[in-house]
């Protein structure tokens, strides 16, 4: 709020919300996380750590709803994707920022989902150039296929299906290291991993994989190799097999 001078994440303070979550939290003797940015989050707002139970990279995704575009298409303009709904807490504003210090030639950066009221301001403030805001979507699968790279700028996101859903559809991804879905990112092979307030970076990743089409290819296919390692069936057995542990 103090670097973008504005309000907003209106879900993340909503105190009944917050009241049902920590209720909820204290009734329950196990939590199972899936990063270190998950355990240190929940430390934070006081759950126990002996509560806490790690298991890295446990994330699960529809590889078969989300999946790479069949055959080839030859692509003039470069497209960077985001989704979300979008307040601070995803770390539009950074986004927005980095974009707007780019002179890309035949590029465009799109945005998919409800902005909050803060984000809003802060987009008509910046101007980003090139930038399309298309709202929310029911189905947005063929945009993740459609982009060349998948942004998630969060200041502190557990878990952003997104990233996942990106990956699934053989799209690379750039992410903040608040980003919990950060640990199945390996840097320069699947995406890239940046610092998430650092705006420099982000724009250089980007401009990264403007300038790198054949790479950025490579590592679409590593990617969808990765969300392949997250399926429904692979999830269930890693979750059973840490609940038999307790019980050993």
């Amino acid at each position: 709020r103090r670097i973008w001078e504005t309000d907003g994440a209106s879900a993340y303070t909503a105190e009944k919300r917050i009241h049902d979550l920590e209720k909820f939290f204290r009734s329950v003797d196990h939590v199972l996380v899936g990063s270190e940015v998950a355990k240190a989050s929940y430390i934070a707002g006081g759950i126990p750590e002996e509560k806490l139970h790690l298991l890295a990279g446990t994330f699960a995704i529809d590889c078969d709803r989300f999946r790479p575009e069949e055959g080839t298409c030859e692509k003039r303009t470069f497209r960077a994707l985001h989704v979300s709904q979008m307040n601070l807490i995803k770390g539009v504003g950074y986004l927005l920022d980095a974009w707007s210090r780019l002179s890309l030639q035949s590029a465009e950066l799109v945005l998919i989902g409800d902005m909050e009221e803060g984000i809003e301001t802060i987009f008509h403030r910046i101007k980003p150039p090139r930038t399309t805001a298309l709202g929310f979507l029911a189905d947005v699968s063929s945009h993740y296929r459609e982009a060349d790279v998948f942004v998630s700028p969060s200041v502190a996101d557990l878990h952003p299906y997104t990233v996942l859903e990106a990956m699934a559809s053989g799209t690379p991804v750039i992410v903040s290291d608040r980003c919990g879905v950060s640990t199945i990112v390996e840097h320069g092979v699947n995406g890239f991993v940046y610092p998430y307030e650092d705006t420099d970076s982000l724009a250089e990743h980007i401009r990264w994989c403007h300038e790198h089409p054949n790479e950025l290819k490579e590592m679409g296919v590593a990617a969808r190799a990765s969300a392949l390692q997250c399926t429904h069936d692979i999830f269930t057995r890693k979750v059973i097999a840490e609940i038999d542990r307790w019980f050993e």
